[in-house]
């Protein structure tokens, strides 16, 4: 969604009653949250103020919010690999495919692009003392069709390198499904070794990646891999297409690295997989996070996500500039933050995203479950 997309998860055939996995859209919320506390905490001239008066344990959980991020990507590979379940991949639907998430998930983006810009030039207007470099017009053209990192140029929102990563997730997954399809149709002994293998070296390849490479590398897809394949594999074995036995086999893996490599995320990735799973084996998808808060948080999490930067840290830093090191300021300045940015994620939502998201409906392509 994108991190954070909003996609009406159908468990039923075209036609039926729809509804969402609550468990789905209140991790979603949760993560949003998570990943905004790390930036208004870690990121912001308040946190030494903060830090005095905000519990270690709080603090310590804060200053691991970004893990929210692969959150996101388990969620993205688990609703994509559920939305293509019922799908043939076509030239034509691969079309729609590009055309309905450019309608669903660009118009907030392109919003916050605005706003963000908006925000530089009346800052650079009043604050004399500080100007910040306003982008190019190149660089905005950039960030328009999500090709800003690729092209190594500096994100004019923080979070902004997460949605490149996700379009690039999205066309790499359904043109190996639509391989897979065809492979399939083959029924030949070949055919039927050849994409399971395929999709078990991209996994294994983006995990050593991620394990071996000391640098943070936020430009292309393979490297988190891995954390979007996991949200599909759980989607995969959910529906049968794969036997546990595999599945239990990447979780296997999996855990390799945390015992000779450390890694929190794989451990972010391989919580959100298991309690995604776990709560289907229970029938608990559609009632786990069923609170009203939850799904609020949840149904905003896109908007929220996006504009938490150009809002709220922008709040944060007129807060400073006013009340400087207090923190019991710090504290006010920082719940403030949160609250703001919900209402501006809730107009967004309300007047942008979910008209958006109505606008890619009409588009549905006929044999499609999206």
């Amino acid at each position: 969604m994108s991190i954070n997309q909003q996609i009406d998860l159908e468990k039923q055939p075209e036609g039926k009653i729809r509804h969402r996995f609550t468990l789905i859209d209140g991790l979603r919320g949760i993560a949003a949250l998570a990943v905004a506390g790390y930036h208004f905490y870690l990121g912001s001239p308040l946190h030494e103020p903060l830090s005095k008066v905000i519990p270690t344990p709080f603090g310590l959980l804060l200053s691991y919010g970004w893990l929210g991020v692969e959150v996101f990507f388990v969620i993205s590979g688990f609703v994509i690999a559920y939305s293509l379940r019922e799908s043939e991949i076509t030239l034509a639907f691969l079309g729609n495919f590009a055309l309905r998430r450019i309608l669903r998930l660009s118009p907030p983006y392109w919003i916050t692009i605005a706003l963000a810009l908006f925000i530089k030039g009346v800052s650079n207007l009043v604050l004399s003392d500080r100007i910040a470099a306003l982008p190019s017009s190149s660089v905005v053209l950039a960030h328009i069709v999500y090709l800003q990192n690729v092209l190594n140029m500096d994100n004019i929102v923080p979070v902004f390198w997460t949605l490149c990563l996700e379009i690039q997730f999205y066309f790499v997954f359904i043109i190996l499904i639509s391989i897979d399809q065809r492979l399939s149709k083959k029924k030949s002994n070949l055919s039927s070794f050849f994409s399971p293998l395929l999709f078990f070296v991209l996994f294994l390849g983006s995990l050593i990646l991620r394990t071996t490479s000391q640098e943070s590398i936020q430009s292309f897809l393979y490297p988190y891999w891995y954390m979007f394949f996991m949200g599909s594999l759980t989607w995969w074995v959910l529906e049968k297409k794969i036997h546990t036995t595999f599945y239990w086999l990447y979780i296997a893996i999996m855990i390799v690295p945390l015992v000779h490599h450390w890694d929190i995320r794989i451990l972010a990735t391989l919580i959100t997989g298991l309690s995604i799973y776990l709560a289907s084996l229970g029938n608990q998808l559609d009632h786990w996070l069923d609170n009203r808060w939850q799904q609020y948080l949840g149904k905003i999490s896109y908007s929220f996500y996006l504009v938490h930067i150009p809002i709220g840290m922008s709040l944060i830093n007129v807060g400073y500039r006013l009340s400087g090191g207090s923190s019991v300021m710090a504290l006010i300045w920082f719940f403030l933050a949160f609250l703001v940015s919900i209402a501006a994620a809730h107009f967004i939502y309300q007047f942008v995203e979910k008209p958006s998201l109505k606008l890619s409906q009409k588009f549905k392509f006929d044999t499609s479950s999206i």
